[in-house]
């Protein structure tokens, strides 16, 4: 037996008043003897016999009395149901429901969260007179939302009815944290959890665990889709990764979608790739049982501008997860500062880019050395700093472009004072550079090539040994990098280097683009490094951001970007709206976390330029369809609610409501302990009634 009213049991002390009264009022009687009433005392000793045992009876009634009086207040119930009494404890009941969309599936019973609802429209039409119950989806929480409990079945139905599929996972978690807050505000004592969920993997991935009070508290656990979920047929696309890092017109690019096989074998399904809405690539595959495969897709793009992609597989058991989103800029042709003392027509990197056979590759603007600080830097793509002389300031102002953001590549030259050149090499993380002299007879070569680089994408046929010697030039002076990533080595240091700086990117080439240096100017190598450094230092894969819907998905605006703390944001469906970003030094910092809606997001800022590329997809842990057995779901919850919390399993094709009737709290006594008041009562007047005459007629 329990109480839901146990405070109410410390008034059973009161019990205690008619034994005091009864031992109070008892006395020692002095007894005189008198003669002439001798023969009487005979006659009273039957009388006085029966006065006592009445005057223990109504001891005993009037305690009893008060003892009934206060259990019925206090609310006795038992685990139990008492044919004949229906007195059922009203309950305070919270209704977890996972709306996540994996829910959205539909097995041999049907749609599950079609199935979910079923459950909980017999769990509201189980409802007693007085109980009351709330709603409380576990996908996509509103913690702000006030959750309130209603009596009304009409009103909890409709509620119900208003649910939607959810593209957030579920959070079973979270959920519980606010299932406790609603319970304070409870009606009545006993309460209720269901929780009706198809209990994958993803609901318990919380993994800070709090436990939840569960005095007078019974857990209901509803699992749906109890048909064997290792028959299901599913593919999911899991992640892409984008190989390609330079994005250019009528240049292919490459990427790679994982792809999970939850069912049996597949042979020959298919995986199409689309760039703005358009089918511009496809490939067959095949996929054994429980396999996961990285599959290698891609296509030319052709106009510059935003590009809005996705890969998809052929329809299977569950579509949601067929698709992935991504996107990528494919930039206009750049806009280029070329700092040289050489003269435009004898200037070799000049000819390099007019000479590609591309119309319009980029438009360059040329400049004396000595105008880098009368050039607007920011208004340049990237900018290249040839031959020449150079001062500190010059290099402090290279130096700030490219620290806010911009790139430039960096030819060595031997017009500048060494010291003020190799000073400034070591700002931008090349190290203390030098001059290395080699005989026209013996001149250096390359040794490595890091042919993995994206620098280098497509350039090279890839062999086992991705650093192999491609074809050198003869170099007879260089100022080898000791610093930075390597791209090319020479054997005194890096002929060709990286170093990132801020937020921007500096190539470092060892030779001035002149002959008296090297031979590099007339090898074929040259227009290659010249206009894949442009086309690399051009293109921003770092502007394009893939997160998982439900995750944490902020990101970084460049400060050179965020002209303002305003950002024009357009959605997958072509609404635009717009957000406010935390302004940092660094930038800015939007969130895109409540974001709700699969697909790219595009964001521009104040100046009306697209400063990044958001692609919001679903968690590949919603298309785990493994089922966990009775005994591992049940453990898994016992972690979340305190000791000997009583929890039970309910299966969805169980009767919900005998099950429920079964194992709810059980059934209130207070008006059996009411009765025994009342009978109590009567007894005690009847009794009373009689002493006192009795006591009258002697």
């Amino acid at each position: 037996m329990t109480f839901l009213n146990p405070a109410v049991l410390f008034g059973l002390i009161a019990a205690s008043l008619p034994i005091l009264l009864h031992i109070l009022n008892l006395r020692k009687l002095k007894t005189i003897e008198f003669s002439s009433l001798q023969f009487l005392k005979e006659m009273q000793k039957n009388k006085i016999r029966r006065l006592k045992l009445k005057q223990i009876i109504l001891l005993i009634i009037r305690t009893l009395l008060i003892v009934c009086i206060v259990l019925a207040f206090a609310r006795p119930t038992i685990d139990r149901p008492i044919t004949g009494l229906d007195s059922f404890a009203k309950s305070s009941s919270v209704i977890l429901i996972d709306n996540s969309f994996s829910l959205d599936f539909s097995d041999a019973n049907g749609n599950r969260f079609n199935q979910s609802k079923k459950i909980i429209n017999e769990i509201i039409d189980n409802m007693k007179e007085g109980e009351e119950a709330t709603i409380i989806e576990l996908a996509n929480i509103n913690e702000f939302k006030v959750y309130e409990f209603s009596r009304s079945v009409d009103y909890l139905k409709d509620n119900l009815s208003k649910l939607q599929i959810s593209y957030q996972p579920a959070d079973l978690d979270k959920g519980l944290q606010l299932t406790a807050k609603v319970l304070e505000n409870a009606n009545h004592i006993n309460k209720n959890i269901f929780i009706i969920s198809d209990y994958q993997a993803n609901v318990f991935e919380q993994s800070n665990i709090k436990k939840i009070q569960t005095k007078h508290t019974n857990i209901y656990v509803i699992p749906i889709g109890n048909t064997n979920n290792s028959n299901i047929k599913n593919l999911s696309i899991d992640s892409i990764n984008i190989l390609s890092r330079i994005f250019q017109i009528n240049k292919s690019v490459e990427l790679e979608g994982v792809v999970r096989n939850s069912g049996g074998d597949v042979d020959a399904t298919i995986m199409k790739l689309y760039f703005n809405g358009n089918n511009v690539a496809q490939r067959t595959f095949n996929i054994q049982s429980e396999q996961t495969r990285s599959i290698s897709i891609g296509a030319t793009a052709i106009n510059p501008g935003v590009v809005s992609a996705y890969i998809e597989l052929e329809n299977d058991a569950f579509m949601e997860d067929n698709k992935k989103y991504f996107g990528f800029i494919i930039p206009d042709k750049p806009t280029i500062a070329l700092f040289s003392n050489d003269n435009i027509n004898t200037n070799f990197v000049h000819t390099a880019i007019t000479l590609t056979g591309n119309e319009g590759f980029a438009r360059v603007n040329y400049f004396p050395s000595n105008q880098v600080a009368s050039a607007n830097l920011s208004q340049f793509d990237l900018i290249i700093v040839g031959n020449g002389i150079y001062s500190s300031s010059d290099y402090k102002l290279i130096k700030d472009y490219i620290n806010n953001g911009g790139a430039a590549l960096i030819f060595a030259n031997n017009l500048t004072d060494h010291s003020v050149f190799s000073d400034a090499m070591f700002e931008f993380g090349f190290g203390n550079v030098k001059v290395k002299e080699y005989s026209k007879q013996q001149p250096t070569q390359f040794t490595t090539t890091d042919k993995m680089h994206p620098l280098f994408e497509g350039v090279f046929k890839i062999d086992n040994d991705s650093r192999s010697v491609v074809e050198s030039p003869k170099i007879y002076r260089a100022i080898p990098a000791l610093d930075g990533q390597s791209l090319i080595d020479i054997g005194d240091g890096s002929f060709l280097s990286e170093s990132i700086i801020g937020d921007g990117k500096v190539l470092y080439c060892a030779v001035a683009p002149i002959l008296e240096w090297s031979t590099l100017p007339v090898t074929g190598i040259f227009p290659t490094i010249v206009i894949r450094s442009i086309a690399y230092l051009g293109s921003h894969p770092e502007l394009s951001y893939n997160f998982e819907i439900g995750r944490n998905s902020t990101i970084q605006i460049l400060k050179k970007y965020a002209t303002s703390n305003n950002f024009k944001i357009i959605d997958p469906n072509g609404n635009e709206f717009l957000r406010q970003a935390v302004m940092l030094p660094s930038g800015a910092m939007l969130d895109f976390s409540d974001m709700n809606l699969p697909g790219l997001y595009t964001v521009y800022n104040s100046n009306n330029v697209v400063v990044a590329l958001v692609a919001l997809n679903l968690q590949g842990s919603e298309s785990d369809f493994t089922k966990y057995t009775d005994a591992q779901l049940l453990e898994k919850l016992r972690e979340r609610f305190e000791d000997k919390t009583k929890i039970e399993l309910i299966n969805s094709d169980d009767n919900i409501k005998k099950r429920i009737e079964y194992t709810r709290s059980g059934t209130e006594l207070w008006r059996l302990f009411i009765l025994l008041a009342l009978l109590l009562a009567i007894a005690e007047m009847l009794v009373r009634r009689d002493s006192t005459k009795e006591t009258k007629s002697s």
